[in-house]
């Protein structure tokens, strides 16, 4: 692999991580408010995570920003390269897709 592409591999992964981890954040705060106005208690994604893998509600957390920046960063990064979409399309694809998910 020459020079230049390297560099381009590394900007899209940095990109894809950034992008996972700024929508982790989003998503984090919209469950945070969700909580505080005491709409669908029982959809606790942290509770569920925690109560999964038998761990506190801070390692719960940490999981959910490791799935949020790796999983959703990966797929950024995938969907960027077959898909010749803005980066809006492609979010808005993956959230529906991941809303999809959790809702299964």
């Amino acid at each position: 692999m020459n020079d230049r592409l390297a560099k381009q591999h590394r900007g899209s992964v940095t990109k894809g991580l950034l992008a996972g981890f700024i929508a982790t954040l989003v998503l984090s705060m919209m469950m945070i408010i969700k909580s505080m106005l005491e709409l669908m208690p029982q959809m606790d994604v942290i509770a569920m995570l925690s109560g999964m893998l038998g761990v506190s509600t801070v390692t719960a957390w940490i999981v959910h920003f490791l799935i949020g920046t790796v999983g959703y960063g990966a797929a950024i990064m995938l969907a960027s390269r077959m898909l010749a979409k803005p980066a809006v399309v492609l979010g808005l694809i993956l959230g529906v897709i991941g809303w999809l998910i959790m809702m299964m």
